[in-house]
């Protein structure tokens, strides 16, 4: 191949440039003095204490920089740690991280720092705008999700994974991943998935001094705290793994797994019973689990009827949120074909309703209603049981003795009767883990 050479004649590019110059009205500088960097160059401390930062000259823009190291907590040369910007503090900075599992959901995550919350303690996180936001929100509480803390790298709960969505349009979601929700109840989950649990969705931001009123603990007593602790490092558990070197240790409730159960939200049965109680499928969620392992440290709390037309409201809540995040997650190319396969009642918004009743048959009546039965996926099926039913369960809420139960006595459970504590963060070795 012939190479065109009158584009490599030095003399014509010079000649070319020089014109160009004159033109213009002016001086060509050499590559190398347009990249230089003015002197002299400034102290080290133009980057912050000795051996935190190191000036450098970007080439790009002829200015000076300043380089820091790559991961925070790098010693400095007379004692403490370097934070990243350049400070050398006396305690190492707390430096986080999340990262996806095996299934592609991000539920992992890393953090070098251990929590504030101390053994046995209630962890209430509200979470932002979510599905159980919507259904707490209905009768005027606060908190959407709890942990237990069994110590200060590790802590107990009932978690859920999104299900799995089909293609069929009928029945979008997948039967199982939804009425047996994966892991369950899970017990000793470190702080590495305890922080993507809490702050990796991005609603709450991490904060080691603390995040206001979204995170925070309570104690009360601490013999009773201490003996729900106990409970809960005997509770027997089976491992799976979840990404490479990580696994979840799902509590064996009544000699098997306790999966994540939306009928918990409608009637809790006798979950909060402890050993001696039971429920649909051996299930539980988030804080009817609570309610459980506050049983097993010892006298147990007890559930609270809701009012019917607040248990109608917040079903209406949950319904409307559920069918939004179904449209939202269709894309435009999607919702046009949709167009035409509406005549086989296969358009998006048939779809996601559908969905939007699997939830919340699920939710009320439970069982063969999660997608088994053939009205599954009608609305009018939650919508009649409601009409004459209360919500019989225990909240996040009641757990912790607050909004509608602030003023209860005697009070809901020993937790309730101390104060909320942020929750802080402070330094410690490096950790890694998965939630689900």
């Amino acid at each position: 191949m012939h190479r065109l050479e009158w584009l490599d004649n030095r003399n014509v590019r010079s000649a070319a440039l020089g014109c160009l110059a004159l033109l213009c009205g002016i001086v060509l500088l050499p590559r190398e003095a347009a990249a230089a960097c003015r002197q002299p160059q400034p102290p080290q401390s133009f980057c912050g204490d000795p051996g935190c930062g190191t000036v450098v000259c970007n080439t790009a823009d002829a200015s000076w920089e300043c380089l820091y190291p790559a991961y925070p907590g790098t010693p400095c040369p007379g004692g403490g740690y370097c934070d990243g910007a350049g400070t050398c503090t006396a305690n190492p900075p707390i430096v986080t991280s999340s990262f996806n599992n095996s299934s592609g959901k991000n539920a992992c995550g890393c953090i070098d720092a251990q929590w504030s919350a101390p053994r046995g303690a209630l962890v209430l996180i509200d979470s932002g705008d979510s599905g159980v936001k919507r259904v707490v929100s209905a009768f005027g509480e606060q908190y959407t999700h709890e942990m237990i803390v069994q110590g200060p790298g590790s802590a107990a709960q009932s978690e859920e994974t999104t299900p799995v969505i089909t293609s069929s349009c009928d029945y979008p979601i997948d039967v199982n991943s939804l009425e047996f929700g994966f892991p369950g109840m899970e017990k000793s989950i470190n702080v590495g998935a305890i922080y993507a649990d809490i702050y990796g969705g991005g609603s709450v931001q991490f904060s080691p001094s603390g995040t206001s009123n979204k995170v925070t603990w309570q104690l009360g007593d601490p013999t009773r705290a201490n003996a729900i602790a106990d409970a809960l490092d005997a509770a027997p558990a089976t491992d799976v793994q979840v990404s490479p070197g990580q696994y979840v240790h799902r509590i064996l409730r009544n000699g098997a797994v306790s999966p994540y159960s939306l009928y918990q939200f409608m009637n809790i049965e006798t979950t909060h019973l402890g050993a001696s109680g039971s429920s649909l499928n051996n299930g539980a969620v988030s804080s009817t689990f609570c309610a459980y392992a506050y049983a097993l440290g010892g006298p147990p709390m007890t559930a609270y009827s809701y009012p019917q037309d607040q248990t109608q409201v917040a079903a209406g809540n949950l319904w409307q949120y559920t069918y939004d995040q179904c449209v939202g997650d269709v894309s435009w190319g999607l919702k046009v074909a949709s167009l035409f396969l509406a005549v086989a009642g296969c358009d998006y918004p048939t779809v996601c309703g559908n969905a939007a009743a699997m939830v919340l048959n699920c939710t009320v009546l439970g069982g063969g209603y999660c997608g088994s039965n053939v009205d599954s996926n009608n609305n009018s099926t939650w919508q009649a049981v409601l009409s004459y039913s209360n919500g019989y369960t225990i909240s996040p809420d009641r757990l912790g003795g607050l909004t509608r139960f602030m003023n209860e006595t005697p009070r809901p459970t020993t937790w309730a009767s101390d104060p909320q504590h942020q929750l802080t963060w402070s330094g410690g070795g490096r950790v890694c883990g998965c939630f689900e």
